[in-house]
């Protein structure tokens, strides 16, 4: 889910938790989160470094050669000259990872 949708759908899965019991990934434990990547602007690194933590998710195997963190400080670095913007984001709660909807 992006980020900027995640509260919604808590809410949501707290009015309607039977919808949401039948879907295989909120059973599952894998329901997850990335960056919103267009606030006011488009940001090109968002899309890019979602784009392997979604392939890192979908097709580890394909993907094993390659750190998701090094790969994320790569893109930052080059088109923010930030290469830890990770952290930044996961300071605000914008990270990548799982979301738990019944919290």
């Amino acid at each position: 889910m992006d980020f900027s949708g995640v509260e919604l759908v808590k809410n949501d899965y707290a009015e309607n938790p039977d919808y949401y019991a039948q879907l295989k990934a909120v059973t599952n434990g894998n329901v997850y989160q990335w960056p919103n990547s267009t606030w006011h602007w488009s940001n090109v690194e968002i899309p890019l470094v979602s784009a392997y933590y979604l392939s890192f998710m979908l097709y580890p195997e394909a993907f094993s050669d390659i750190v998701f963190e090094e790969k994320a400080r790569e893109i930052f670095e080059f088109f923010l000259g930030e290469a830890d913007y990770l952290s930044t984001l996961e300071s605000v709660g914008a990270g990548y990872g799982k979301v738990v909807l019944g919290e």
